[in-house]
């Protein structure tokens, strides 16, 4: 099986204003209160909302994710916001495998139908 990408998401206790002066920061756009913020290594991705929600998504492995959810944290702690690493939780993985036989998805989806809620 390979792991693609595992999402992490934690709180930071403080609430994110726009800050405009750092260069590694997209401000998509006005009406939505989210920042995003990239790191090279680990090659993650950071979309800070203003309630001090962050999801970081582009990690290989839990344990990736929460370095770079802390550098995250880190990275708001050097802006000079007063942030703490809160609740910290792996919310969804993504990987794919190969199976030595062929999967009718029709037939498995009627046959399993109570497993699909």
């Amino acid at each position: 099986m390979i792991l693609y990408t595992v999402v992490g998401v934690f709180s930071t206790s403080v609430i994110v204003t726009v800050i405009r002066k750092c260069f590694y920061l997209n401000i998509f756009n006005c009406f939505v209160q989210m920042i995003t913020m990239k790191l090279r290594k680990p090659y993650t991705t950071a979309s800070m909302w203003s309630s001090g929600k962050v999801t970081c998504t582009g990690a290989t492995s839990e344990e990736q994710a929460k370095v770079a959810a802390r550098r995250f944290a880190r990275c708001l702690q050097k802006l000079g916001f007063k942030a703490r690493f809160n609740n910290f939780r792996v919310v969804n993985v993504l990987g794919t495998c190969s199976m030595p036989f062929a999967i009718k998805i029709m037939a498995f989806s009627e046959r399993y139908k109570e497993n699909a809620e």
